[in-house]
């Protein structure tokens, strides 16, 4: 009698539990391989993906026409012109960015991580709601190890964000960064087996009633 009550309370735990949802953390490693320029890269970790790409504007007005997205062994760049070998992201010229499009709106933007990188270099950060852009400030790139990794301090949510260089002495590649999402939930029995566990429940509880009487 008691192990079947333990195994109808399991059943019936396992219904109260569907529908709550977990948190996830994806870590994206952009280092490893020379894969060149491309107009998008695709990286995916523990159930999320994130499609990169490239932006760049001279003196924030005049879009770059068709800017690349380039993969290196130490990281990810930014080719804003047909001449434009550098395999960074800098300001030399065009700002340069890199886009970062998430498939599910994250909880927070962790970490950031960048190679090459110099005691002057800093970064921007701006976000996009889905139709316009916005600048959340400005920070120094850490250098005390190569690549560095800097932890933003603010919980910053969404889909779209875009990270890159501004200043001219700005020069550097971006590693990897990671993010926390809710992962799915659980799936929930559906209501024919809610209604089963009930009646099972109720039919131990008279069965142990009349073995009392």
């Amino acid at each position: 009698m008691k192990a079947m009550f333990r195994t109808l309370a399991a059943a019936a735990a396992l219904c109260l539990a569907g529908g709550i949802a977990s948190a996830a953390t994806s870590t994206f490693d952009f280092t490893g391989a020379d894969k060149g320029y491309a107009s998008s890269y695709i990286f995916s970790d523990n159930g999320l993906d994130l499609t990169v790409t490239a932006y760049a504007d001279l003196f924030g007005t005049f879009p770059a026409k068709n800017p690349k997205v380039g993969q290196w062994k130490h990281g990810l760049g930014v080719k804003s012109t047909r001449i434009d070998n550098s395999h960074m992201v800098d300001g030399f010229g065009y700002r340069e960015f890199l886009v970062f499009s998430f498939s599910k709106d994250i909880e927070r933007l962790n970490t950031i991580s960048f190679s090459f990188a110099d005691c002057d270099d800093t970064f921007e950060l701006w976000t996009s709601n889905g139709s316009t852009w916005t600048k959340q400030g400005s920070a120094h790139v850490p250098y005390d190890s190569d690549p560095s990794t800097y932890t933003f301090k603010q919980d910053w949510t969404g889909t779209l964000f875009a990270i890159g260089a501004t200043k001219l002495h700005d020069d550097y590649k971006i590693a990897g960064l990671s993010a926390d999402w809710d992962s799915p939930a659980p799936v929930p029995l559906p209501a024919g087996g809610i209604l089963l566990v009930s009646g099972l429940l109720g039919l131990g509880i008279a069965r142990a009633r009349r073995k009392s009487a």
